[in-house]
């Protein structure tokens, strides 16, 4: 198994329309591709918010979250891992 971790860096005071974005879009369409098994979105709040977008592969994704339009996210980064 695959696991596919996506950080943001949320602007601040932006991170509810972000968040509704990675549901409605993102996560969903990971769930329609092909090889993907499982998805969960947690979110850090603070001074930095930050959503971690995590799915599960049975094998290694061909999948890019994209971009919401406008500024709400100050960065992004995904990493592939497996679990030992």
């Amino acid at each position: 198994m695959i696991v596919r971790i996506w950080e943001a860096r949320v602007t601040p005071g932006r991170l509810e329309e972000a968040l509704v974005w990675v549901r409605r879009d993102v996560a969903a369409r990971a769930l329609k591709t092909k090889g993907c098994l499982a998805a969960e979105i947690l979110k850090c709040e603070g001074d930095t918010p930050r959503i971690f977008l995590i799915t599960r592969w049975d094998e290694v994704p061909k999948f890019e979250e994209g971009w919401l339009a406008d500024d709400v996210f100050v960065d992004a980064r995904a990493r592939h891992v497996t679990p030992v």
